[in-house]
């Protein structure tokens, strides 16, 4: 029979690689272009640009912001080779690094349970968060909530099992994961203060590297409070009530899992430090959310948080059902009939409106640049940008998006070719609430600029892709995918 601390190197890992195997499968399969959902990557395409051409000056403002070093790195790779491929890598590592980490978590803090803890708690750990959705379907995403997640799991790792750093290596690989941490984000600060419970003995000498990591968060922490602030209202509207983003993120196996953990923890009255210590996490969470109101989405680092109560009482039953819940949801990824929303992570979408997109430019642009006006979106509907980074991982460098979600006024200024139009019915009320001149153009561009719907698509019975030229004209043959409206 193996010891514990064999059955611990095993089932993580093994539960690791076949996630990065299922998510590599995903983004092979999905067509769809990474979208930037908070803005995190704006400056990757400018810092690459920059870089090629040796404009070291504008690495220091960069550098001083959050995250700032994830950008030049990832600005830094796509000088070797551009592409989508680029975020879908930090997606995929952040992913992996934190089911590994889980398990491993898992694993150790299950190892009191007896002979087979270790290897149980190593298993339900990475099989909770690889059946998460909070990870696994939002990590389909370039979230920055994923890698501020993977560096925290992995400094857990490390103060969990070495609290006191007394392994060879481990004093600066934790220096450097929890600068890394602190600075990423500026959440990522309040993530790594509540480690500070786990340090002991001479890992406190970490607090100063880790401040001084902290600084560009620091800089810019209030402001960033305040526009959290600022978006309470328009957090509240707009997302569904607490219970039922629990039950989407977390999932309802995740949920039996931590039950089952807590029923177990209470029997045999398994409580210590680093219970105590996630259950700050966890406080934490609670406090941002009540203060903020924005999804659960934005606490990835929790899902760590979660492994570590259920892993105080596992067994065979809890392995089964978090083995179960990785299983539904990566199978209804790949099986069709799941989702009838093309819009939606939960599934594979063969994007086609992607190629259809460079179809319609081809016919519908004499000159380049390209200057095409977009309302809400152009790969996807209602981004909070509005396709500057698709295109550049697309290497589409012919394209100049016009923003048109602030009225119609440019176009006054700067003629375009034509106008992406997405139309998801019931949906664009909530996109006119936020924006609410963006449906200024249609009137102009009609009257003005004689523009007239050209080509439809649809994706799925929810979205509609409309394109718009002058006189509702294309050049050259008909695209492969959609078709011509209906003249009224």
């Amino acid at each position: 029979m193996s010891s514990p601390a064999e059955d611990r190197s095993h089932g993580p890992f093994l539960v690791a690689g076949a996630t990065a195997l299922l998510l590599a499968l995903y983004f092979l399969l999905d067509g769809r272009p990474p979208r930037d959902p908070g803005l995190y990557w704006a400056d990757v395409p400018r810092m690459s640009r920059a870089l090629g051409g040796h404009r070291w000056d504008m690495m220091s403002p960069i550098l001083a912001r959050p995250g700032g070093w994830l950008v030049v790195v990832l600005a830094g790779i796509s000088r070797v080779a551009r592409g989508v491929w680029v975020f879908e890598a930090v997606s995929l590592i952040s992913v992996t690094a934190l089911v590994a980490s889980a398990g491993r978590l898992g694993a150790w803090i299950a190892r009191s349970s007896g002979p087979d803890g270790a290897r149980w708690g190593g298993w339900v750990g990475a099989l909770m968060v690889a059946g998460m959705p909070l990870v696994v379907v939002q990590g389909r995403l370039p979230w920055i909530h994923l890698p501020e997640a993977a560096l925290l799991g992995l400094l857990l790792v490390i103060l969990v099992e070495d609290p006191r750093l007394e392994r060879r290596g481990a004093g600066l690989a934790a220096v450097l994961l929890g600068a890394a941490l602190a600075s990423v984000r500026h959440s990522g600060l309040v993530w790594l203060i509540t480690t500070l419970p786990l340090l002991r003995g001479r890992a406190w000498f970490l607090v100063l590297p880790w401040a001084v990591g902290a600084v560009p968060s620091v800089l810019e922490l209030w402001p960033y409070l305040m526009s959290k602030a600022g978006a309470r209202a328009n957090y509240a509207s707009l997302l569904p009530g607490l219970p039922r983003q629990i039950l989407w993120l977390v999932g309802a196996p995740g949920l039996a899992v931590l039950v089952l953990g807590l029923v177990g923890r209470w029997r045999h009255h398994r409580w210590d430090r680093t219970a105590t210590a996630v259950m700050g996490m966890l406080g934490t969470v609670a406090a941002m959310w009540l203060t903020f109101r924005a999804g659960l989405d934005n606490f990835t680092p929790m899902a760590l948080a979660l492994v570590i109560l259920a892993a105080g009482g596992v067994g065979r039953a809890a392995t089964g059902i978090a083995g179960l819940g990785m299983i539904w949801v990566w199978g209804s990824t790949f099986v069709p009939g799941f989702e009838t929303d093309s819009r939606s992570l939960y599934r594979v979408s063969p994007a086609h409106e992607v190629g259809l997109i460079r179809e319609l430019v081809d016919r519908s642009c004499v000159h380049q640049p390209c200057r095409v006006g977009v309302v809400s979106g152009l790969f996807q509907p209602h981004g909070e940008e509005p396709g500057h980074l698709e295109l550049w991982t697309l290497g589409m460098d012919g394209i100049f998006i016009i923003d048109l979600r602030n009225g119609a006024r440019v176009l006054a200024e700067v003629p375009v070719a034509a106008v992406a139009q997405w139309d998801c019915g019931e949906s664009e009320r909530a996109w006119l609430e936020r924006f609410p001149r963006s449906d200024e153009w249609r009137d102009y561009g009609r009257r003005a600029l004689g523009l007239r719907p050209a080509w439809v698509y649809r994706p799925d019975n929810q979205c509609a892709f409309v394109w718009w030229t002058k006189d509702g004209a294309l050049m050259g043959a008909e695209p492969s995918v959609g078709r011509r409206p209906q003249r009224r």
